[in-house]
C-alpha cells in the first residue's frame, strides 16, 4: 500500500514538473526595478565592497541593537569618511563613536569567557582609559553609566575588569583617537 502511495505521489509530481521544463525562461524580456537609486548610499556601498573585494554586506547596522538610546550623534559621533569621496555630492557618511562612547559599549559587551575574544577586549578598553586619562574605575563605570544606566546598576564585571587592566604594570599603547574633545 505504501509503495504504491510513493509511486502515485512521484508521478504527481513528475506530471506537475514537466510542463515547467518546456517553457523557455524568460520567454520575454523582462524590466527589472532596482528599489534604490544609482549613487544613494546602498549603491555605494556595494561599489565600495566591489572595488575592495569585500563582502556583499560589509557595511550593515548589525550594531544598532547594541547602541545606546542615550547617546547623541552631535555628541558621541564623530565623521570617519564620506562616500564617494570627489562628488560633489556625498552618497554616505560613516561615522565612528567618540572613545568614550566606544568606551561604554566595550564595558557593556565585555567577552572575559573567551580568552581570544576577552583578551583583545581587555587591550581595548586598556586603550581606551590612556585615551581618556582615567585613572580609577569608579570614573570607568561613570563612563558605562552615562551611556547604559541600566548595565551600570550591576556592573560588577566592568568593575572588576577595570580594576584588573589599571593596576598592571605595563600600560597599553592607545592609538590616536580621530578627535580630541572628547
Amino acid at each position: 500500500m505504501q509503495t504504491l502511495l510513493r509511486l502515485s505521489l512521484a508521478a504527481l509530481s513528475l506530471a506537475i514538473a514537466v510542463p515547467a521544463f518546456g517553457q523557455q525562461y524568460p520567454n520575454r524580456p523582462i524590466r527589472l526595478i532596482v528599489p534604490y537609486p544609482a549613487g544613494g548610499a546602498t549603491d555605494v556601498v556595494a561599489r565600495i565592497a566591489a572595488r575592495n573585494g569585500w563582502v556583499e554586506h560589509w557595511l550593515n547596522d548589525a550594531v544598532s541593537p547594541f547602541l545606546s538610546p542615550l547617546a547623541q550623534p552631535a555628541k558621541d559621533l564623530v565623521i570617519w569618511g564620506t562616500f564617494p569621496r570627489a562628488a560633489d555630492k556625498t552618497g554616505m557618511t560613516v561615522f565612528v563613536p567618540t572613545a568614550r562612547y566606544l568606551l561604554a559599549l566595550k564595558l557593556k559587551a565585555l567577552r572575559v569567557a573567551k580568552f581570544e575574544k576577552g583578551t583583545k577586549d581587555l587591550a581595548d578598553v586598556a586603550g581606551l582609559l590612556r585615551v581618556l586619562d582615567i585613572k580609577d574605575a569608579d570614573a570607568g563605570i561613570a563612563v558605562l553609566t552615562e551611556f547604559f544606566p541600566n548595565s551600570a546598576a550591576d556592573a560588577e564585571k566592568a568593575r572588576f575588569v577595570l580594576k584588573h587592566i589599571l593596576t598592571m604594570e605595563s600600560p597599553s599603547d592607545a592609538p590616536r583617537y580621530p578627535r580630541r574633545d572628547i
